[in-house]
């Protein structure tokens, strides 16, 4: 599909980027989306396996520092991966931080909504 194509190339980009930049805050979030976001569309297109796949790599480069980190977006990010990879529990904490931090993109409200990982999404209406 040309989601998928369109992840690819930005995945490749972010992967050179890393290459070239080396672990940088920005560069890290980058591919770590990324890789989410290829996640999520195969999941769509009911490639499960490969799917799991993308959620293990986002997984595995956050988490040596995703716990100490204090950047909003990766830790939105983290959240993203361990919610696909079904560790809601500890999805349901890093929401609740970010939450409590003053985190508040609408992008964060929506997936948090869509995955009940608040018990209040905080959403206007609710």
């Amino acid at each position: 599909s040309e989601a998928q194509e369109r992840v690819n190339l930005a995945l490749a980009a972010s992967r050179r980027a890393m290459e070239l930049g080396g672990e940088n805050r920005d560069v890290t979030e980058g591919l770590a989306n990324s890789l989410v976001l290829a996640g999520e569309i195969y999941q769509m297109n009911g490639s499960a396996s490969l799917a799991a796949h993308f959620f293990q790599e986002a997984f595995s480069l956050l988490e040596p520092a995703a716990g100490n980190h204090r950047s909003c977006a990766i830790q939105f990010v983290w959240l993203r991966a361990l919610t696909f990879l079904g560790q809601i529990d500890q999805a349901r904490d890093i929401a609740s931080n970010l939450r409590a931090s003053g985190f508040a993109r609408w992008d964060f409200q929506i997936f948090c909504q869509d995955h009940v990982l608040l018990a209040d999404s905080g959403l206007a209406g609710n």
